[in-house]
């Protein structure tokens, strides 16, 4: 699935792989044995999430997906099933965001900028024309087969993955027309914290540096001090030797 229309709307289940395969007739008994109590269970539940629903408020962040009441709903039956408030919600956002970069591996054109941002050269930030970003993909976009082959082709198929885009911390902004050509900004905001923490290291292990110059001038300065005043002070055989007036 590579639509990201498609992939907003999805639930995406991945079942594991059983360790071991059970025959049809050891199906069948088990069904026979648990049937009965399956239906009873699911109306507990059923009826047991209906009165949690209303206590289940969803933040302005997680209202910004679709699939808002599965949201909600899902994060009903965690509570109900003794998990902590907000487990669910965080675990389906993770996933969510895991769907996305999945879409990129399929997607040249997201896959594309999501390198030209993390690259040395944009160190997270792009701002120009869509021409000149049609123009700067070019040597991230792999063996291009469905790239855009325009910039017009390339506007269209940002637009489309805007909404990924954005899940995955990466954000599109066109701006206004200048002389005929559509400005855009692209802000990676994952690359752009680690610069930003990575400058705020450095800015750090400066100040730290600084400071330990300063402490070793300032004991270098009060020993050279002390010397002095070692020498301006006479000691007490030199006393002994000066004359004495009669």
């Amino acid at each position: 699935m590579t639509r990201p229309d498609l992939l907003a709307r999805t639930i995406v289940i991945r079942p594991t792989e059983p360790k071991e395969y059970r025959t049809e007739l050891e199906m069948e008994k088990i069904a026979r044995e648990l049937m009965p109590s399956i239906p009873g269970g699911y109306l507990d539940l059923f009826s047991a999430v209906l009165r949690e629903l209303p206590n289940v408020e969803l933040s302005s962040e997680d209202r910004k997906n679709r699939l808002v009441d599965y949201t909600q709903l899902g994060e009903a039956v965690s509570r109900v099933r003794k998990k902590e408030p907000g487990v669910f919600v965080s675990q389906y956002a993770s996933r969510r965001r895991d769907e996305v970069f999945d879409l990129f591996d399929d997607n040249p054109v997201a896959g594309a900028i999501v390198k030209l941002t993390s690259s040395y050269r944009c160190k997270g930030l792009f701002a120009g024309t869509v021409g000149e970003l049609h123009t700067n993909l070019a040597g991230y976009k792999g063996s291009g087969r469905g790239f855009p082959t325009s910039a017009k082709g390339l506007k269209d198929a940002l637009n489309r993955i805007v909404g990924p885009l954005q899940r995955a911390g990466i954000k599109v902004e066109f701006g206004n027309t200048v002389n005929g050509r559509r400005r855009i900004t692209i802000e990676n905001e994952p690359v752009l914290m680690e610069i930003a923490k990575a400058a705020a290291d450095a800015e750090a292990k400066k100040q730290e540096r600084e400071q330990k110059i300063a402490a070793i001038n300032a004991a270098a300065k009060r020993r050279r001090e002390e010397r002095e005043a070692e020498q301006r002070t006479p000691s007490v055989g030199d006393a002994s030797k000066r004359p004495t007036s009669h």
